[in-house]
């Protein structure tokens, strides 16, 4: 995604990750300031750092051959009890500053020089809620990624958008398809996506954000036999 206002001169990132198959994939081209094209590497694996291990081990993993690295965001709750922000954000709990205030320290106490290109990630899981439901706690835990992110140094939002829990893609499988026709549902995903991409930008005006799952892996569905994107288990992250 690219931001509003930006000079479209491009730079290419290229982003190295694993999906849970052992896949490589991803790669995008985003903005670059007018003094020409660069292309950056980016770090994204099961190696996948917090930011309490980037503030001990920064010196170490800058030896790395990359320009930037996806990492993951870590809270404690009131009782003490560690939580992973990113495998929680997509659900019905809304988190607070306050909850991500020691990540949010972490970052801006590494003293980043060859990781110029970091990004937080953003998951769509637990998943456990209906496009149709209320999004008030998806969105405001959107927005509050995007600003830890901004405030952290970070160039943007690492979204992840594989079905790791809930097969929120999959028309055939959400509450009411019974009920509502695929069009409604591909609609309310639409509309939906641009409010996650609002919430973003609320939280980091004109960041970046990659996508590990685009339109590519619907129209590989696609391309392997299925009739239309209503069945196809990823149908809706088209729309």
């Amino acid at each position: 995604m690219v931001g509003k206002g930006r000079t479209m001169t491009r730079r290419d990132l290229l982003l190295l990750g694993l999906g849970t198959s052992g896949t490589l994939f991803g790669c995008a081209t985003i903005p670059a300031p007018a003094a020409g094209p660069t292309k950056k590497l980016i770090e994204f694996g099961w190696d996948e750092p917090d930011t309490a291990f980037m503030r001990r081990h920064i010196a170490q993993m800058e030896q790395m051959p990359f320009d930037g690295v996806v990492f993951h965001v870590n809270y404690t709750t009131p009782e003490g009890k560690p939580g992973n922000f990113l495998w929680e954000a997509w659900g019905r709990r809304a988190f607070t500053d306050a909850e991500l205030a020691p990540a949010l320290a972490d970052l801006t106490a590494t003293p980043f020089r060859r990781f110029t290109d970091n990004f937080l990630r953003f998951n769509t899981t637990p998943g456990d809620v209906d496009w149709f439901d209320d999004f008030t706690a998806i969105l405001a835990n959107a927005r509050l990624a995007a600003r830890v992110a901004h405030e952290g140094k970070a160039m943007g939002v690492l979204f992840d958008a594989e079905q790791y829990h809930a097969p929120l893609f999959d028309y055939r499988k959400q509450r009411d398809c019974g009920a509502k026709s695929w069009e409604t549902y591909a609609a309310q995903a639409r509309q939906r996506g641009r409010e996650i991409m609002e919430a973003f930008q609320r939280g980091y005006p004109d960041l970046t954000v990659f996508l590990t799952f685009g339109y590519g892996v619907p129209w590989l569905e696609m391309r392997s036999g299925a009739p239309s994107l209503a069945v196809c288990a990823y149908g809706l992250l088209a729309p």
